[in-house]
């Protein structure tokens, strides 16, 4: 069991609903993602990573598209998002994004593509070439810097998906279902992909998108899931909110921050725990 302090805010979600004409898709959605300081391992700088979980068409990636400041004029909005230490209100380019099939100009090559947005959040062409390169660096691609998306491998381009948003958003960073697809090898190496971007800095905030309850369980040390009432007969009430709340930290749990966790028999308890409640969602 690992020991630790809470800080600040860094993530406040509050009171956020979310339309579409007459249909509610989410109401009063709120929770706050705090800075977790290791006392007991001062050499890791330990980030957060969040899990977000629900049935196809709940609202899981409308609430994260709020949270990153996307605009949706089919919609109508409301509660508050506030970022950071300084919990100033979001807007569009603070948050990284990186959709489902890792979107990247498809006729700029990998360094075109780093570049393009470091420019816009360097002071100086130097500074953007620095960041650029040690982004490269950092996620093994500096022998695909002059490549086209077209010439990567599916985790290459997740990668250079992932390095292109860290240049936009030095903390926070949205992943949209990153194991959809893959098989279990796979997998394995998205969760020590984002271990390693969560444990960059002890500000970095990581929401992942996701159906896969047991890559959930491995690589969150929060999950929230979306769940929508039934009526007498059954049917789905529309308007989902926060049914289920896990902190992997709690003492009950105590399965964050474990990267091999998925060897310890408590995990698979855990799993059959999220696979019941997710039936009632």
């Amino acid at each position: 069991m690992f020991t630790y302090n809470i800080g600040d805010p860094l993530l406040t979600v509050k009171n956020v609903s979310l339309s579409f004409g007459s249909v509610p898709i989410l109401r009063d959605i709120s929770f706050q993602i705090r800075d977790y300081m290791r006392p007991d391992t001062p050499d890791i700088k330990q980030g957060q990573v969040m899990a977000i979980l629900g049935p196809s068409g709940i609202g899981k990636s409308e609430l994260m598209k709020f949270v990153a400041g996307f605009e949706n004029h089919a919609a109508t909005v409301s509660g508050e998002i506030l970022l950071g230490l300084e919990q100033i209100p979001t807007q569009a380019g603070y948050v990284g994004f990186v959709f489902q099939d890792y979107p990247l100009i498809r006729h700029r090559r990998v360094w075109g593509n780093l570049m393009k947005v470091a420019r816009k959040t360097s002071k100086s062409e130097a500074e953007a070439k620095e960041q650029a390169e040690k982004l490269l660096e950092r996620f093994q691609l500096k022998e695909q810097w002059n490549k086209f998306p077209r010439q990567l491998s599916g985790g290459q381009r997740q990668r250079a998906a992932i390095a292109q948003q860290l240049l936009s958003s030095d903390h926070f960073l949205i992943m949209d279902e990153p194991f959809s697809g893959l098989d279990p090898n796979a997998i394995l190496e998205v969760c020590k992909l984002l271990w390693e971007v969560s444990e960059s800095d002890e500000l970095s905030t990581v929401l992942v998108i996701t159906h896969d309850l047991v890559a959930a369980a491995m690589v969150a040390d929060r999950i929230i899931m979306l769940g929508r009432d039934s009526g007498a007969d059954g049917t789905k009430i529309p308007g989902a909110y926060i049914k289920k709340d896990y902190n992997l930290l709690d003492p009950s749990i105590d399965l964050a921050w474990h990267h091999d966790i998925s060897l310890d028999p408590r995990f698979s308890d855990f799993v059959r725990v999220l696979r019941a409640d997710y039936r009632d969602l």
